[in-house]
């Protein structure tokens, strides 16, 4: 009976003295202040820290694995830390640490295992300190930085550390070449002279390939950008081919609809003929690339592309999917009916769009005085 209450009275002492031993769960308020224990409240250091937050990529794709270093001058020691991948300008944790130090544990703040807290340690030599972290397996987030708190043995702190900006890898979009324009392809710029797909205000090209026609679009908005044709400029009963953000939460999603105006709100319509072939929303810009047949069988609201048509350009915001008013109040239209196959470069000053129609005007009255004479 001794021998049975002394091996429990060991057993306990033996297996509470490697209990204690093990790290201590961290609190929730380390999720946005990375607080490393009260005692951090002692004071930071304001001299350059001696070590530095580091990773192994500037870019990264979804389910990419990075290492996340703790670099620090020779001899630094460092107690504690905490390390975290966050959205930029934001306090939402991203991403897993797959692995840590034995000192160390992993916090769940927004998802599993997507906070590193070490906060009991005898000083661990900094200068091979890595970690590993994984980034999502979706494209819902944006670029990230790592934020990392440190206390150095002695007392001295640092917080706020970042990390350069890692940037996610954008979808596979061939930037659209503009410098084709009136050789290869036709195009409308609406913007500076000369101005590029990026800098334009809208931006439009269009070349056959076969029995199809491929349109680049882009535009000064992450909302929606729009070509239509039409017989008459007056946006009446015309063909509408439109690329229309459809974002959930910080999630771009573009998608390609078909439009016929009548006067009224644009209707959608159920038979598509547009062919996606990729789409970008960056920096508050929209891109996309589609296919289109020249003439779509069976369907009253597509229009014969062989045939000439006024071309409208239009562009604006979207919410929930849904387009909005356009962004001009009178968007720009082609100043006379085009054919798909011509190559022209239409492009317009819109620091001053009345100037293209006064030179048009001022040409049609030279024009009508010498046929007088």
């Amino acid at each position: 009976m001794l021998l049975a209450l002394w091996v429990a009275a060991f057993a306990a002492t033996l297996f509470g003295a490697r209990a204690t031993s093990l790290p201590t769960p961290a609190s929730k308020k380390v999720c946005t202040s990375l607080r490393l224990g009260s005692s951090h409240r002692a004071g930071r250091d304001t001299r350059p820290p001696p070590v530095e937050l580091t990773t192994s990529a500037d870019k990264f794709s979804p389910g990419q694995n990075i290492t996340v270093s703790l670099n620090g001058r020779p001899g630094v020691q460092v107690q504690r830390f905490a390390v975290q991948a966050r959205e930029i300008s934001s306090f939402r944790p991203v991403g897993t640490f797959v692995n840590r130090p034995s000192t160390a544990q992993t916090v769940d703040c927004g998802h599993q295992n997507d906070t590193i807290i070490s906060r009991h340690g005898n000083g661990t030599e900094t200068r091979n300190l890595s970690l590993t972290w994984t980034a999502p397996n979706n494209t819902e987030i944006g670029d990230v930085e790592f934020i990392a708190n440190v206390r150095q043995v002695g007392e001295a702190s640092w917080a706020n550390l970042k990390s350069r900006r890692v940037r996610q890898i954008e979808p596979n979009f061939p930037p659209i070449n503009m410098s084709e324009c009136g050789t290869v392809k036709g195009c409308f710029r609406y913007g500076k002279k000369d101005c590029t797909a990026e800098t334009c205000r809208y931006a439009m090209s269009y070349r056959t390939e076969g029995e199809n026609v491929v349109f680049e679009l882009a535009a000064d908005t992450d909302g929606w950008v729009a070509v239509g044709f039409s017989s008459d400029r007056m946006m009446n009963g015309d063909d509408v081919l439109a690329c229309v953000n459809a974002r959930k939460g910080r999630q771009e999603r573009v998608l390609f609809r078909h439009y016929y105006n009548n006067h009224h709100r644009p209707a959608q319509q159920d038979i598509n003929p547009i062919i996606g072939h990729g789409t970008l929303v960056r920096d508050g810009r929209i891109y996309c690339r589609f296919t289109r047949p020249r003439k779509v069988d069976n369907d009253n609201y597509s229009v014969d592309l062989d045939a000439t048509w006024y071309f409208l350009y239009a562009w604006g915001p979207a919410n929930d999917g849904n387009i909005m008013r356009h962004t001009l109040e009178s968007p720009p239209t082609s100043y006379r009916k085009v054919i798909i196959t011509s190559k022209v470069d239409d492009q317009r000053d819109s620091s001053n769009p009345t100037t293209a129609n006064i030179l048009l005007l001022c040409s049609t009255i030279l024009l009508c005085q010498f046929l007088k004479h």
